[in-house]
């Protein structure tokens, strides 16, 4: 069965009514606190100049990360409490934190229609407290008919917001406006880039091409038929062949949706940990590289 990439993390928080309940629910209403970092020399602790820890208030032995003395720790609620000043209908579904740290709750918009596909718009609220990231949005459209997830920045169109510490009432309402203005910004830019890369063909030497360049990523023949790689392909072409991409086949659209296909449902082996599920949602939700080469190789394809 295809699942999105958030199915098997973090905690369910559909019955959530504000992002304080949410917060409860999913374990991420603890508060964050800070104390100079040290380093021990024979038994003796000195600190380290420029530099604090950041550790969980009711669990010392959590700690999140060694950051700048300049660091500003953003508690969770107050990192997302703009959310509930969204003047849209968004629905939660999950909220967690990864393996490295990063603390998310994802919401989802009311469904569009894109080339008669039905497609869910998703938006992940993202916070950190190990000074490798900051308060931002990301922006996910899922295929409903095969749980693709598509996350990608259009030239025109980013899917990255990022969102400075709202205190006041005023900020949150301007991060809130800000955050669902440049939502509906990319879904329109999405669906103008769908019809755009469903009407460019693709041939075959385009389709092994992509192969070689992002399934095997070799153009040596016989590594290509090693057991593994023709597994890769096998997968690609059986989601590019598939009943629910008829529409799209020979086009960049089609090919988008078998590699989309591909990616976020990433075969899950008997010793796949929980480190295995944050990077799958990590990958397809946030940011993948590979679909970024692809996507840009299509757009070089329309421009030639």
């Amino acid at each position: 069965m295809r699942q999105v990439s958030w199915a098997n993390i973090g905690n369910d928080i559909t019955q959530a009514q504000d992002i304080r309940d949410a917060l409860s629910i999913a374990g991420l209403d603890y508060t964050v606190k800070s104390c100079d970092a040290m380093y021990n020399v024979d038994g003796e602790t000195y600190p380290i100049l420029g530099r604090k820890v950041t550790y969980k208030e009711s669990d010392p032995s959590k700690i999140f990360g060694i950051v700048s003395n300049t660091y500003q720790i953003c508690q969770n609620e107050d990192a997302f409490d703009f959310i509930n000043y969204i003047d849209e209908d968004v629905k939660y579904l999950k909220a967690g934190e990864t393996y490295n740290g990063l603390v998310y709750i994802i919401g989802e918009l009311p469904e569009v229609s894109v080339l008669g596909d039905t497609i869910k718009p998703n938006i992940i609220f993202q916070n950190s407290h190990n000074g490798l990231g900051s308060i931002k949005s990301t922006i996910c459209m899922l295929r409903v008919v095969c749980q693709n997830q598509f996350a990608h920045a259009f030239k025109d169109s980013v899917n990255g917001i990022s969102i400075r510490h709202a205190s006041t009432m005023d900020e949150k309402l301007i991060a809130a406006r800000e955050t669902i203005r440049q939502t509906y910004n990319y879904i329109k830019s999405y669906k103008n880039n769908a019809n755009k890369f469903a009407t460019t063909k693709i041939t075959d030497r385009d389709l092994q091409n992509i192969i070689q360049t992002l399934i095997v990523k070799t153009t040596d023949r016989d590594i290509m038929m090693r057991p593994n790689n023709v597994i890769k392909i096998n997968k690609f072409l059986n989601a590019y062949n598939a009943d629910d991409n008829t529409n799209f086949r020979g086009s960049a659209w089609g090919i988008i949706n078998a590699f989309t296909d591909y990616s976020t449902h990433a075969e899950k082996t008997t010793r796949a940990t929980s480190k295995f599920e944050d990077n799958l949602f990590i990958n397809n939700s946030l940011y993948n590289p590979d679909l970024d080469k692809l996507v840009n190789m299509m757009e070089e394809k329309i421009a030639a």
